[in-house]
């Protein structure tokens, strides 16, 4: 998460009057960020997903016979499909938030959503990434978890053969709950976080107030930087 949103922002930023419109440059920097954290998560996943399906005793087994077979590139098995599984998951979980939060404070007419409202649209936006990226999902664990190394191209037809409309549901229910929930209280956390860090000067009258350790000068600075991260976030 942490490479995710470094990464994320500075593409905005360096991007930013590039003339491709906002839309533009969060595809970009979400794709960019993507990547970067798929880097460093993918190995982790690679292994979790083997010791998952018994295939080995733990995380040092599993690491030791990697190496040894495939060497440092064992560890990336999937890498492609992880990529075009997270690059719209994110794309759609912010997208869908942002467009549920809108409609809903337009029907609020201007006011702040509740604690409630966050958990549900949340989950909403994680549901629904979690149904669309499903299938990608499957072909991304089936890779890592194969006996032999099998690209992309060919894992895919052959699960579709053998599963057919089946591969749009396999793990479904358990990844669109782990989404669902993951988002609903990710966007609740940001949102109390936002309240919190928000400088008085640029508070609104129906802002909660809390007391803070955070001097007022590190929490303007802290701020400005949050804000910028993704599109959501930039509607106060």
């Amino acid at each position: 998460g942490l490479v995710y949103y470094s990464v994320y922002e500075n593409v905005c930023q360096r991007w930013e009057g590039a003339g491709i419109g906002a839309s533009g440059i969060h595809l970009i920097a979400a794709a960019a960020g993507g990547l970067f954290s798929d880097i460093f998560r993918v190995p982790a996943d690679t292994i979790r997903h083997r010791v998952q399906a018994y295939m080995h005793p733990n995380v040092f087994h599993a690491a030791q016979e990697i190496i040894q077979k495939d060497g440092i590139k064992g560890f990336y098995r999937g890498f492609t499909p992880t990529l075009m599984r997270d690059i719209p998951e994110l794309a759609l979980t912010f997208g869908t938030y942002e467009m549920l939060r809108n409609y809903c404070m337009k029907k609020e007419k201007g006011k702040k959503l509740q604690t409630w409202q966050h958990l549900l649209l949340g989950g909403i936006s994680g549901a629904v990434a979690g149904i669309v990226t499903n299938p990608m999902d499957v072909m991304k664990c089936s890779i890592q978890t194969a006996s032999v190394k099998m690209p992309l191209h060919v894992m895919a037809p052959e699960l579709i053969r053998k599963q057919g409309l089946g591969l749009f549901v396999v793990g479904l229910g358990p990844r669109v709950a782990q989404l669902a929930l993951q988002n609903a209280c990710m966007f609740v956390m940001f949102e109390y976080l936002k309240s919190v860090i928000k400088p008085v000067t640029l508070r609104e009258p129906d802002d909660r107030s809390f007391t803070w350790k955070i001097t007022g000068k590190r929490r303007t600075h802290i701020w400005k930087a949050i804000v910028q991260l993704t599109p959501p976030f930039q509607y106060i």
